[in-house]
């Protein structure tokens, strides 16, 4: 039995005797880790999963496997973003396992922040769902995962619907576009300015189902899925998009390229697509040259 305190947790046992019956008693492994929110407290697969609190806990995200002693599993980095966020109170946490990959998934609704990590790799990634009025990243909706014939099932966090993962579905279950997006890390020569040539990616090229060109006089939507790309020189503020796309259905030599994304000292990238296809990366590479070496 772990019994979480604001500042510390401590984990009980059940025992047995022929005299006395059945007794508890502590373990002793608690410690000065607590717990800042209570709906974060997630059981999957033998690992529970919170964030925590008080002297040692330092809002950083913690996980026991099979009732060990815990181990931090949130960095430094991911630890500074929490200690930023507005309400880490409203957290709500939640497991499930999902091809081959045990997930935990934690989201702030006050910030529209949600983070997964993924015991399979040992790597956290971001979640969100698009709200296409607002055109923001929200909370990733999905909530609470249950698994029922071979199928995991999910609440959603705004609206009174049961949902399910498909990864053959390109959109939500509202008919929403779901927005898959891929952002390079900084892009750096010793400081020096550097003139971004060309851009490639590897991607799903051809493999779109849709074959209707158009619908009521529009170009339907993944019949030439376009790949969406954006680049910053300061890592804050971006540039407009650049189309380019995975061409029609069979044509699988069809490459996504951009030319001449200008000079700078701090480049990022940001591919993305909301298109109904198949959209994956299976690798990049860019062309530059350094000018005025630092």
């Amino acid at each position: 039995l772990w019994v979480f305190g604001t500042r510390s947790f401590d984990v009980w046992e059940l025992s047995s005797d022929s005299d006395d019956g059945y007794s508890i008693s502590r373990t002793g492994m608690g410690t000065n880790i607590g717990c800042a929110a209570t709906n974060s407290v997630a059981y999957v697969n033998n690992q529970l999963s919170w964030l925590g609190a008080g002297a040692d806990g330092h809002s950083g995200i913690y996980s026991s496997m099979n009732g060990q002693f815990p181990v931090k599993i949130s960095t430094p980095a991911l630890d500074q973003k929490i200690s930023t966020l507005s309400n880490i109170a409203d957290a709500r946490g939640f497991g499930y396992i999902n091809g081959g990959h045990i997930f935990y998934v934690l989201s702030f609704a006050s910030d529209n922040f949600t983070i997964v990590y993924d015991f399979s790799t040992g790597k956290w990634h971001n979640r969100s769902t698009h709200n296409d009025l607002q055109d923001i990243d929200e909370v990733w909706w999905p909530m609470y995962a249950t698994e029922f014939n071979s199928k995991v099932y999910f609440g959603t966090v705004l609206s009174n619907s049961l949902v399910q993962l498909d990864e053959s579905k390109y959109d939500e279950y509202d008919g929403r576009h779901i927005k898959r997006l891929r952002r390079t890390p900084p892009i750096i020569s010793d400081f020096s300015p550097v003139s971004l040539q060309e851009f490639k990616i590897v991607t799903s090229s051809g493999m779109t189902n849709v074959l209707q060109p158009t619908t009521n006089g529009h170009v339907t939507e993944g019949y030439r899925p376009q790949v969406l790309l954006r680049y910053s020189h300061d890592g804050s503020t971006y540039s407009s998009y650049i189309y380019s796309n995975t061409g029609l259905a069979g044509n699988f030599d069809t490459e996504c390229r951009w030319y001449r994304l200008g000079t700078g000292r701090y480049f990022v990238i940001e591919i993305s697509m909301t298109d109904p296809a198949p959209f994956y990366i299976g690798s990049s590479k860019v062309r530059y040259e350094v000018l005025d070496r630092f």
